[in-house]
């Protein structure tokens, strides 16, 4: 009988002892990371477990994160591997999508960064790669890449000429630069011009961007409006489309047409000759006092997925159909006046999905959601720690 309980006993320790290696190594597997010099040599081979997700927290100097932490996990969110990846020009990640060149994302950076570079990312290679800005005299560091047309145009963060912001006290202004690296032309803004941080639009031979404006002597915002550049003769006109008081924001382009959005919740529609209609793409939806978005993603020439802020901090994910009349609407109620806010980061044309992160104060609501690109379905939904500090996210194949 002792024999019995002795063996039972030895049986019993064999088998927990083993249960704890188990334990151990997974917890281990989630806690070691792997150490990658250069976001460049970072690719989908790193990983060989198909249908997960890599999540890229970028390095953030700000808060002394001076690498950028790469997460990979399951579909319902389970971290199964970590990867620290170390490069001084790689941060915080701005990526923009054309439909135009739909495999390639192109990245600009914030939190201070901003060199004379931007990177590219192959959706199908899984690579990202480095471009360099050699042709202007002076250092200006790039703003953002958000552009829509045939060439690659950016914003800077100082102007061309003098590699400063060139501030004056009585317009109580500044001075950047737009400029398209095909062509490699730029031009110096205006002071109480500022350019948004929107969209530039390369259209008709033109590059449009939106103004900031200025509050002038009376109080009132003025010098707001769409800003028409044309490059080769080094001009800049302004367009408000007869409103008083609020900012107009490019939307979109095609090779036929250019959508503004304005504050007012009309939207104005230059064709190829700069002639344009005025449109109210919200009518189907409550009325608001104005009207803004907190992120977009144009799905192709017909479809721009665009999230809407509505009044009393609520939020709502549409999408704005734009062939005939545009119009948004709001496909999925659960994505409607929300208290979550959402950010389309892209698409994989090849897998068919759109990846979004779905943002909230309450640390619960943190989501990656996966949108079915042509019926914007959800396929899948999980839930991500620190949503605020991720940037970017990959499919494993």
């Amino acid at each position: 009988m002792n024999k019995k309980i002795w063996l039972s006993i030895a049986v019993f320790s064999a088998f927990f002892l083993f249960l704890l290696i188990v334990l151990l190594t997974q917890w281990q597997s989630k806690n070691k990371y792997i150490f990658i010099n250069g976001i460049e040599h970072f690719s989908r081979e790193t990983s060989d477990k198909e249908g997960h997700y890599l999540l890229f927290y970028p390095a953030d100097y700000r808060f002394s994160q001076k690498f950028t932490l790469v997460k990979e996990v399951t579909n319902s969110g389970e971290v199964v591997k970590q990867y620290k990846v170390f490069d001084d020009d790689f941060g915080r990640m701005i990526p923009h999508q054309k439909p135009n060149d739909t495999n390639q994302l192109y990245i600009s950076f914030f939190g201070g960064m901003g060199g004379e570079y931007y990177f590219t990312y192959d959706i199908q290679k899984n690579r990202f790669k480095k471009e360099n800005i050699d042709y202007l005299e002076n250092k200006v560091g790039i703003d953002h890449i958000m552009h829509y047309g045939d060439d690659v145009v950016f914003q800077t963060l100082a102007s061309h000429k003098t590699g400063d912001q060139r501030y004056n006290e009585k317009f109580d202004g500044f001075k950047v630069s737009i400029s398209n690296a095909a062509t490699q032309q730029s031009i110096e803004t205006d002071y109480r011009r500022s350019p948004l941080s929107s969209p530039i639009l390369h259209f008709r031979g033109k590059i449009l961007y939106g103004t900031a404006g200025a509050i002038g002597n009376d109080d009132e915002y003025e010098y707001h409006g769409i800003a028409i550049t044309d490059l080769n003769k080094g001009s800049i006109t302004y367009e408000t489309f007869g409103t008083d008081n609020m900012d107009l924001t490019p939307l979109f382009s095609t090779d036929d047409y250019a959508y503004i959005l304005g504050e007012n919740g009309k939207m104005y529609v230059y064709n190829k000759d700069f002639q344009f209609k005025i449109f109210k793409p919200f009518k189907n939806i409550p009325k608001q006092d104005y009207y803004s978005g907190n992120g977009q993603l144009v799905l192709d020439e017909h479809r721009i997925l665009y999230c809407l802020n509505v009044e009393e901090d609520k939020y709502s994910l549409g999408i704005f159909h734009i062939k005939d009349e545009p119009v948004f609407e709001l496909f999925n109620e659960t994505f409607a006046n929300t208290d979550s806010w959402y950010e389309p980061l892209y698409q994989n044309t090849e897998e068919k999905e759109v990846y979004v992160k779905e943002m909230s104060n309450d640390n619960g609501k943190n989501h990656i959601i996966v949108l079915d690109s042509e019926s914007l379905d959800v396929k899948e939904k999980f839930p991500v720690r620190d949503n605020h500090l991720l940037d970017f996210i990959v499919k494993v194949k």
